[in-house]
């Protein structure tokens, strides 16, 4: 572990899920044992008894997938301590690897074999070490992610309009059609998202579809989307739409009912999540901004 900078406890919290997704980092991991390759390491963190680390992924390979390795630290020890890895999807475990911390070797790829094979895609991970204690603890590396449009969500505001980006959205006339999704970004307490849109050519408008995801968990907290006269200085709230985030279905369309209905034309709309936290929080799925 020489060389390791370990998460400090006000990051690592008392809640029992800590989701690597708002730290930026995830899990050294790949599908493969082989040579060593350069990564960008950032942090390592203990598995500490009742915690559970949980990042997404997005597998790619030409089989099923049965086995992925994780990098481990072990502070030049033998822990005996059980390491357990869940694949989720839909807020459902499809898979699981069970691991005697007794066999890892320090700061190298640990293989854990998965109960039953899994096709490629976008899923959810957890780990967690049920029956560790102070003596018995395995460390997880971390990497840094490549930077995103959250380590600029800094401000009260974050203006989707000046990375050319918009939420995945359209209204209820408009066909799904093919959407490709850029990023996601997290619907943070204290933060709101706004960006414009033009439906000039629409009838009365008076509900909305966006796609969030949900971290393959139930997220009770407030959605809250406003609508402005985009030409109004300062900015007048036209229509509003509050939404139950628990009724937010993973990776699919969620309908906003406005309090009135709107005549076609250009606006501005923003987007809250005011009683958001570390475990009840939606991520908003963003695409290229349509021209305005």
């Amino acid at each position: 572990m020489t060389g390791s900078i370990v998460l400090m406890s006000t990051q690592f919290s008392s809640d029992s899920l800590f989701d690597l997704n708002y730290n930026n980092l995830v899990p050294m991991m790949r599908l493969y044992s082989g040579p060593e390759i350069a990564e960008n390491v950032g942090n390592s963190v203990p598995l500490v008894r009742g915690k559970i680390l949980q990042w997404p992924v997005d597998w790619s390979a030409e089989n099923a997938i049965s086995k992925v390795y994780i990098k481990l630290g072990t502070c030049s020890r033998v822990n005996r301590c059980q390491l357990v890895l869940s694949v989720l999807q839909e807020q459902t475990v499809i898979a699981t690897a069970v691991l005697d911390g007794a066999t890892v070797q320090d700061n190298n790829w640990a293989e854990m074999v998965l109960d039953r094979p899994i096709s490629s895609g976008k899923y959810f991970c957890q780990l967690q070490s049920p029956n560790a204690d102070d003596l018995n603890t395995l460390f997880v590396w971390l990497m840094v992610l490549k930077p995103q449009i959250g380590n600029d969500y800094i401000y009260n505001l974050l203006d989707l309009y000046y990375y050319g980006l918009m939420p995945v959205m359209k209204l209820p006339v408009e066909p799904d059609g093919d959407v490709e999704i850029t990023k996601s970004i997290p619907l943070l307490p204290g933060k709101t998202v706004q960006w414009q849109v033009d439906w000039q050519n629409h009838a009365l408008i008076d509900k909305i579809l966006i796609k969030f995801g949900t971290c393959a968990r139930i997220n009770r907290c407030q959605l809250v989307l406003s609508i402005l006269q985009e030409l109004d200085n300062p900015q007048t709230v036209i229509a509003k739409a509050t939404l139950d985030g628990h009724l937010v279905r993973d990776n699919d369309w969620t309908e906003f009912v406005l309090d009135r209905p709107i005549m076609a034309g250009k606006y501005q709309c923003q987007l809250q999540s005011p009683d958001a936290d570390d475990l009840n929080t939606v991520f908003v799925w963003l695409m290229v901004a349509k021209p305005v």
